[in-house]
Order: C-alpha cells, then sequence, then structure tokens
C-alpha cells in the first residue's frame, strides 16, 4: 500500500512539473523599443494619445514623463473577446510621480470589449480600479505586478505575493486586449517599464507561471536583459 502511495505521489508531482513546464508567456514587451514602433509590425501595441511623453532610456527601460497635455497608453488589441475571461498580465513597473483627477493615470490591465480590468498604481499604493480594494507600497522602486482575471474574479499580486483579491466589475469599455501607460489626458505622471509579458491560456498564480524577472539575468546595467516582443502565438 505505502508503495501505491509512492507511486501515485511521484506521478503527481511529475504530471504537475510537465503541466508547469509547458505553460510560457504569449507575448513578452521589453522596454527597450517603444511599443508601437514599425518594426514590431503586427505585434506593436496601438498608441492612445501622443507618445512624444514616451522614451526609451540608456537602461533600456520604457519611461513616460506625463506633463498633463494628452494620455499616453499602449493597447494590445485581441480579436476574440472571449479569451479574456481566462487572462495574466505582468509588468516590472515603478511609479515616481502621479496627480491629478482620474486614478487611472497610471494603470495596467485588460478589457474584454465590455469591462475593462485596471490596476490604478500611485507612488505610495496600487488600487483596482472602479472598486475600493487597495493596497499600500512604495512603487517609487521597482516592483512586479500581476493580475490575472478568472470570469469576474480577480487577483493581484505584488512581487510574487497575493495581495487584492474578490470579484470585479470594471468600467465599460469597447477594446478588447491588454493595456498599459498613461491613461489621463490632464493629469501627470512619471512612469518607468522594464516589461510587460501576457497570457491568455488562463489565470495563473506565480506558482504556476513564475514570474518573467525570474527568467532574466541582470546586466551590468542593472536591467533585467531578454530581447523584446517575442509572440508564441498569434491571436
Amino acid at each position: 500500500m505505502k508503495i501505491l502511495s509512492l507511486i501515485l505521489l511521484v506521478a503527481l508531482v511529475w504530471t504537475s512539473t510537465l503541466l508547469a513546464a509547458e505553460i510560457e508567456w504569449e507575448y513578452i514587451y521589453e522596454g527597450d523599443i517603444l511599443p508601437d514602433d514599425p518594426s514590431l509590425g503586427d505585434d506593436a501595441w496601438e498608441l492612445k494619445g501622443d507618445n512624444k511623453f514616451a522614451e526609451v532610456t540608456d537602461q533600456d527601460e520604457l519611461h513616460i514623463d506625463d506633463v498633463g497635455e494628452n494620455h499616453c497608453f499602449f493597447l494590445y488589441n485581441v480579436a476574440d473577446a472571449a479569451v479574456m475571461e481566462q487572462a495574466t498580465i505582468e509588468a516590472r513597473v515603478k511609479v515616481l510621480s502621479q496627480s491629478g483627477a482620474a486614478e487611472f493615470e497610471v494603470l495596467v490591465g485588460m478589457q474584454d470589449g465590455s469591462q475593462s480590468k485596471w490596476l490604478d498604481l500611485f507612488p505610495d499604493h496600487i488600487k483596482l480600479d472602479s472598486s475600493s480594494m487597495t493596497y499600500d507600497v512604495d512603487m517609487t522602486d521597482y516592483h512586479i505586478l500581476r493580475m490575472t482575471r478568472d470570469g469576474q474574479e480577480i487577483t493581484i499580486y505584488l512581487d510574487d505575493n497575493e495581495v487584492i483579491e474578490g470579484p470585479h466589475t470594471g468600467a465599460g469599455e469597447s477594446w478588447k486586449g491588454f493595456i498599459f501607460g498613461a491613461g489621463c489626458t490632464l493629469c501627470k505622471s512619471e512612469q518607468y517599464w522594464d516589461y510587460v509579458v501576457f497570457t491568455t491560456e488562463g489565470a495563473f498564480s506565480p506558482d504556476v507561471l513564475p514570474s518573467y524577472a525570474s527568467t532574466l539575468s541582470v546586466t551590468s546595467k542593472g536591467k533585467l536583459a531578454e530581447c523584446w516582443g517575442r509572440v508564441k502565438s498569434q491571436f
């Protein structure tokens, strides 16, 4: 009986390891090129607003310095809204400043053609948009943020730790896909994006799909280095 139990345990561990190994990020954006750069072809993000506020730094980060004249956010369009019901997006980001009437000046998230699921970022906390769910954190330093969606259930992870969880009904939006950047026209902010990755294969915790940062080495500049714009599958 003990031998049978051991065999079952080994089989379970082997199967779980195999399944985890098959899960990968579908799309990887590194900050060493503007998200809407024409060289990315069909894999370029759609710019909403004006990217005169955006630049790539010597550290290969996307730097958005929004002075309050226009919004500057990026949308990765997905054709089938249904795939957004089970999705995961992760970003390594820091926010040095944020001001203005709209809470979504610095945002990252997803939308399914009818509802937006955004995480609003501030220098001293994060907040699930259109909700009262917040978490205090010093965002002036880089942190890894992950949002997973499982139907109407949203979970937020900070540096691989779950910090926000619950059902969520977002604001109405017609876009379908993933979004990040400066979302408010008259607001101001300074924000840095090291990378943004996503998958529509499921709502994955860091235990199932490790953070993208954990797969990278650190260069002499301190930048998490890997090629940008790698696409595993088309939508």
